[in-house]
């Protein structure tokens, strides 16, 4: 599974950015459309699953590189950092989203909709799968026998 959803993932990108024409956009569009597409398409995938590291670098140079209108026959000058880009707005920022935090906020969130919600269906069902009681950290059974997701969700 690992590989291939790694490869899914950052082929889609790619594919998504070749009908998208950075000629014709300036690097607000750019970013604009970084924020409205290409940071949530992976969200699904996000939720559930710790990107690995590799993909995570993948995911953000594919963005980094629209926003700055790079591409593999011309390269662009960065007019800002890449630091100022991805702070918040509030912060003086673009509002860019690093997927590594991303990934972890997400995966967070998950694991406190388990933690306040434990008897919605989908949260009792992970529960009498794996824990003996409510204590979602403490019980764990055998790591070797969990699922992914459920890893996860609790180091999240």
């Amino acid at each position: 599974m690992g590989y291939h959803l790694d490869r899914t993932s950052t082929d889609n990108l790619q594919s998504k950015l070749s009908g998208w024409k950075t000629n014709f956009l300036n690097m607000a569009g750019r970013t604009t459309l970084v924020k409205s597409s290409l940071s949530h398409m992976e969200t699904h995938v996000m939720q559930y699953i710790r990107l690995p590291c590799s993909i995570s670098k993948a995911i953000d140079r594919i963005q980094r590189n629209f926003v700055w209108g790079t591409t593999d026959v011309r390269k662009k000058l960065h007019m800002i950092k890449w630091d100022i880009v991805i702070k918040d707005r509030n912060s003086g920022g673009l509002g860019v989203q690093i997927s590594r935090t991303r990934n972890e906020a997400l995966l967070t969130k998950l694991a406190w909709r388990l933690f306040k919600s434990p008897h919605d269906l989908w949260a009792s069902l992970l529960l009498n799968k794996y824990t003996r009681s409510t204590d979602l950290f403490t019980h764990h059974r055998h790591l070797k026998t969990v699922s992914r997701s459920w890893k996860n969700i609790t180091q999240g």
